[in-house]
C-alpha cells in the first residue's frame, strides 16, 4: 500500500460529521430513500441530485441492526433542541438533504422539525430491530405519490449498498462494498506489524498532516461549547468546577484531558449544531483521539513538529484494531479502539520508539478493556473521560518503562497479538450486546 493510498483510507475514516454517527446513518438512509421515489440520488453516488421535485412521505419504514438500534435510542438529534428517538431521526432524515452525507441534519430547520414531529405523532414512521444480521446495517423504504424508494447502507455508516425505485435497482455500490466492512487497504494495514505502521505514520503525502490537525481544532471547539453551556451531563463542566472548588491543580495535563475530552463529548452526545472530527465512523473516537494529544502539544509544544504524526499514528491503531474488533462493538469502541490509538500517539509525541508505543497499546488492553458500550448518550462523556485519562497514564507509564507483561491476561508477547485477542474478546461477546440491548428496550 502506498503513501497516497494510505492518506486516501485516512481521509476516508476521518471526517467531520455533525451529531452522533448512528442517528445519522438512520436520517441519511431516510433522505436517499425519499430521493429513491423520484429516482435520484446524490452525486456522491454518481447521480445527479434531486432535479425534479420530492413527493411527500406516506409512510416511511426502518430497519437497523442491534447496535445501530443501540447507539441511536438514546442520543440527542442535531437541530432538534436536544430530542432523541429513532423515528424523530428518521422523519427528520427523510426531509433533509441526502447531499450532505452524514452532515444531512445540517439542513434542517424549523419547518422541517415541526413536519417530522407530525410524521412520528401521526404514525408515519415505523422501526424495525433486526437483530439476526451481523455489522452495521441500515435500510429504509419509504411511499408516497405513487411511488415507493428504497435504500440500503451496510457496514459502514455512509457506505450504500443500494437504491431502488419502485422495486428496479438503479444504484448499486461497488464489488469491494458489497462484500464487506474494511476494503482491501485497511485489510492490508491490519497485517503489518507496529513498526510498519509507525514508519507509514511518519511518511504520509504533507497534505495529509495538515488535514489531521483541523481535526484538533474542530473538536476544540465542541469542548469549548461543552464547556461554555450546561449541555449534556455537563462532566467536563462541572469536573472543572469541583477541582477548582478543592484548589486542585486544574491545568494539570490529566486533569485538563479529563475536562475537555469530556466536555467535547457532553455537547456532541446533547445533540449541540456542531461537528467533531471522527476517526473510524465515530464522532466519540474522533474525540478520544484527538483531545489528548491536542492538550499534551499545548502544555508541551516543545515536541509540535511531531503532532501531525502523532496524530496520524492514533487514527491509524484505532483503525488497526476496527479491523480486528468492527466497527460497532459490544466493548466500548472510544476505550478499546480510540483509547488505545490515542494513547500510542502521545506515547510517539513524548520520542517513544515502537517498543514504547507496543507498551502503550499493551497497558491499555490490560486497564480498560472490560467497559461495555450500552448506547450512545449523555452519559458517555464519563466513558470518554475515563479512557482519554487512561490513555495519557498508560502512555507515561510505558515511557517510563513500566508495561504490563505478556501473559497477564490479554496481555500477548507483542501489540499485534495483544490487540487481536482483543478483538476475539469482542467478537465473542454478542451474548452481552443482546443482553444489553434487551434492557434498553425493556424486554424482559
Amino acid at each position: 500500500m502506498t503513501g497516497l493510498e494510505l492518506g486516501k483510507l485516512l481521509k476516508q475514516q476521518v471526517q467531520p460529521v455533525l451529531g452522533c454517527t448512528e442517528p445519522s446513518a438512520i436520517g441519511l438512509a431516510a433522505g436517499l430513500c425519499r430521493w429513491a421515489m423520484g429516482g435520484y440520488a446524490p452525486e456522491w453516488l454518481g447521480g445527479n441530485g434531486a432535479t425534479g421535485p420530492l413527493g411527500p412521505v406516506e409512510h416511511l419504514e426502518v430497519e437497523i441492526d442491534a447496535n445501530v438500534y443501540k447507539n441511536a435510542f438514546a442520543v440527542g438529534i442535531p437541530r432538534t433542541g436536544g430530542k432523541v428517538g429513532i423515528e424523530l431521526a428518521a422523519a427528520l432524515g427523510s426531509l433533509c438533504n441526502p447531499a450532505l452525507g452524514l452532515n444531512l441534519f445540517s439542513s434542517a430547520g424549523r419547518e422541517e422539525l415541526r413536519q417530522a414531529q407530525a410524521m412520528v405523532e401521526a404514525g408515519l414512521v415505523s422501526v424495525k430491530l433486526d437483530k439476526s444480521v451481523s455489522g452495521l446495517s441500515v435500510a429504509a423504504s419509504c411511499r408516497g405519490g405513487g411511488h415507493e424508494g428504497t435504500a440500503q447502507i451496510r457496514h459502514q455508516h455512509s457506505l450504500v449498498q443500494g437504491l431502488w425505485q419502485d422495486g428496479v435497482q438503479f444504484y448499486q455500490g461497488s464489488a469491494e462494498t458489497v462484500q464487506g466492512p474494511f476494503g482491501t487497504h485497511l485489510e492490508e494495514l491490519a497485517r503489518w506489524d507496529l513498526k510498519q505502521v509507525v514508519a507509514a505514520a511518519e511518511s504520509l503525502p504533507e497534505d495529509i498532516y495538515p488535514y489531521l490537525l483541523e481535526g484538533l481544532a474542530i473538536n476544540a471547539k465542541a469542548a469549548k461549547r461543552g464547556l461554555a453551556s450546561t449541555t449534556g451531563l455537563g462532566v467536563g463542566r462541572v469536573w472543572q468546577e469541583i477541582t477548582t472548588d478543592l484548589g486542585m491543580e486544574t491545568d494539570s495535563l490529566l486533569n485538563q484531558i479529563l475536562v475537555e475530552t469530556a466536555a467535547a463529548c457532553d455537547a456532541r452526545m446533547a445533540g449541540e449544531d456542531i461537528a467533531v472530527m471522527s476517526s473510524a465512523g465515530s464522532g466519540n473516537q474522533g474525540i478520544v483521539v484527538s483531545q489528548p494529544l491536542a492538550v499534551l502539544a499545548r502544555l508541551k509544544p516543545e515536541h509540535e513538529e511531531r503532532l501531525g504524526k502523532a496524530l496520524a499514528l492514533a487514527h491509524l491503531v484505532t483503525l488497526y484494531i476496527t479491523y480486528y474488533t468492527g466497527y460497532l462493538t459490544p466493548v466500548c469502541g472510544c476505550v478499546v479502539k480510540a483509547g488505545t490509538g490515542a494513547a500510542a500517539g502521545m506515547a510517539y509525541y513524548l520520542g517513544g520508539d515502537a517498543k514504547v508505543i507496543g507498551g502503550a497499546i499493551n497497558n491499555m488492553a490490560a486497564n480498560a478493556l472490560g467497559i461495555l458500550c450500552d448506547g450512545a448518550k449523555v452519559g458517555c462523556a464519563l466513558k470518554l473521560a475515563t479512557s482519554a485519562s487512561a490513555a495519557a497514564q498508560c502512555a507515561l507509564l510505558a515511557l517510563r518503562g513500566l508495561v504490563v507483561p505478556a501473559g497477564n491476561g490479554v496481555v500477548d508477547a507483542s501489540p499485534e497479538r495483544t490487540i487481536r485477542n482483543v478483538g476475539r474478546i469482542s467478537q465473542s461477546m454478542n451474548q452481552t450486546d443482546s443482553c444489553v440491548l434487551d434492557v434498553l428496550t425493556g424486554a424482559s
